[in-house]
């Protein structure tokens, strides 16, 4: 199953709606091994603690897969556009 965490933040001048993307396999009516409580307040610290002057979506993404291991891909969604990053593209 697919589970997606969405914030909006203000990157570069612009509103983005980043979508944060989970595989989650579900055992005997529970999540495995991930915990939806625990990841929504992860993120929600990390994005408190994101220093976002002269950098990019890559720098962005990058931090984000270094701090949440469970983390799959990242979809930014501005007016003009949509951007989805995998982990595997960066070899983490």
């Amino acid at each position: 199953m697919e589970y997606i965490i969405k914030r909006k933040l203000n990157l570069f001048g612009v509103t983005n709606i980043i979508k944060f993307y989970y595989n989650v396999k579900i055992t005997e009516n529970k999540f495995e091994n991930f915990d939806i409580g625990n990841e929504e307040e992860l993120i929600d610290e990390l994005i408190n603690n994101l220093d976002i002057k002269n950098t990019s979506y890559l720098l962005v993404s990058q931090y984000f897969f270094k701090k949440i291991k469970n983390l799959n891909f990242l979809e930014y969604e501005t007016e003009k556009f949509i951007s989805k990053i995998s982990r595997d593209e960066y070899h983490f």
